[in-house]
């Protein structure tokens, strides 16, 4: 039995009044779609189609998971590939500024989650959530509190 993720549907799923709207993306390294390709490739894939990728985030651990020792601070970077800031939400600040958000309308988060008190993956969700609603912008969860879908 294979098992897809919101990820693997995301033109399906993507919100209508949300097309062509400017996105970031708060990921990590569990963020991959059913064939475990990293989500920051499936939405280079529709990037320009479905909206314009703007920023990515990243929780402890890291984007790509390379600060895996517990309490690493690790900092901001520039995405070596598409040239968009890749910022740290565990190192200098731990919520985004207003700065970080300037060129976002929309949030995506794809954090695979345990659900253990101790986990900082749920707190940097929400601290995002809570800039969001500061600054206005809408935020889309696909993993954190989207189940999977079964296929036969």
């Amino acid at each position: 039995m294979a098992v897809e993720l919101p990820l693997d549907h995301l033109s399906e799923l993507w919100p209508e009044k949300f097309r062509g709207a400017r996105i970031g993306a708060l990921l990590h390294p569990a963020s991959v779609s059913a064939k475990l390709q990293h989500a920051w490739r499936i939405l280079e894939r529709h990037a320009g189609d479905l909206f314009r990728l703007s920023v990515f985030f990243g929780p402890q651990h890291g984007f790509l998971g390379q600060t895996q020792d517990n309490m690493v601070e690790w900092k901001s970077y520039e995405h070596p590939r598409l040239r968009i800031p890749v910022y740290s939400l565990y190192g200098e600040h731990r919520e985004p500024t207003a700065d970080m958000l300037k060129d976002v309308d929309v949030l995506l988060v794809d954090l695979q989650e345990i659900g253990a008190r101790y986990y900082t993956f749920i707190w940097t969700m929400y601290l995002c959530m809570r800039a969001c609603e500061k600054a206005g912008i809408d935020v889309v969860c696909i993993s954190a509190c989207a189940p999977a879908r079964k296929r036969a």
